[in-house]
């Protein structure tokens, strides 16, 4: 129990000072981003244990969770099974935005997350088979050449897989479009992470990206709309069935 109240006073000093707002999962975001700022903690840094940080933050179990959840979906941190939680990599980069939305990830649900994206990025296809210039395409085709060369390594694959995708909504030449999607990709950015990994053959997933470039190359939006949406109906199967995505309630 000394060691604990040592601890907490000494964090306390550091940043890690109770939490009196109501936004939860705002405010631990502030926190984490103070606490970067700064030099207590830095990408890679291990977080005090869930118990620790409800004494330090002063904010209930349940509350704590759910920011830690949500932060969790955003990228900013990485939940390391036996190990415990750190912060990520890019926490810099994604905490150098508007945190202001947030909160709003503990009120949307995976499901219907995935049904925007899905409405998004079917039409979004159609539209860069019109529009993409040659450096479009050849951003496409260097994210796909590196899929292929991670198809044993999910972790690596996704990683060139997000770059598709976001080379295709670039080529649609619609700034608004890019910085929605943008903003979708940054809250489901630990989801598609499971997602692949879930994928038991990343060749047959490959094979539908494939799919979707070769219809932006020949010009033809009606076949990219096919591609990209029968892409869309190869990851909710997958998902489904690994018990990621659970069936739209309406």
């Amino acid at each position: 129990m000394k060691v604990l109240e040592t601890r907490r006073g000494n964090a306390r000093n550091n940043g890690f000072r109770p939490i009196k707002k109501v936004d939860m999962t705002l405010e631990v975001a502030e926190r984490i981003k103070e606490m970067l700022q700064a030099g207590v903690l830095k990408p890679g840094s291990k977080l005090p244990t869930e118990r620790e940080l409800v004494e330090l933050l002063q904010i209930s179990r349940p509350s704590l969770r759910e920011a830690l959840k949500a932060l969790c979906f955003m990228g900013l941190i990485r939940s390391r099974r036996g190990t415990g939680t750190y912060i990520s990599n890019s926490a810099v980069d994604i905490l150098s935005r508007p945190l202001e939305f947030l909160p709003l990830l503990q009120s949307l649900p995976m499901t219907e997350l995935f049904e925007a994206r899905r409405l998004v990025e079917v039409k979004v296809a159609g539209l860069a088979a019109k529009r993409a210039t040659e450096d479009d395409i050849a951003a496409m085709r260097s994210a796909l050449d590196a899929c292929g060369r991670y198809l044993d390594k999910p972790s690596k694959f996704v990683i060139h897989e997000i770059q598709f995708h976001k080379a295709v909504y670039s080529a649609a030449g619609n700034s608004v479009l890019c910085k929605a999607m943008d903003f979708l990709y940054q809250i489901l950015n630990e989801f598609r992470v499971q997602s692949v990994a879930a994928v038991k053959n990343l060749r047959e997933m490959l094979e539908y990206h494939e799919r979707i470039y070769e219809a932006i190359v020949d010009r033809d939006p009606e076949e990219a709309v096919r591609a990209m949406e029968k892409h869309f109906q190869y990851s909710e199967a997958v998902l489904k069935r690994e018990g990621l995505l659970a069936a739209a309630s309406r």
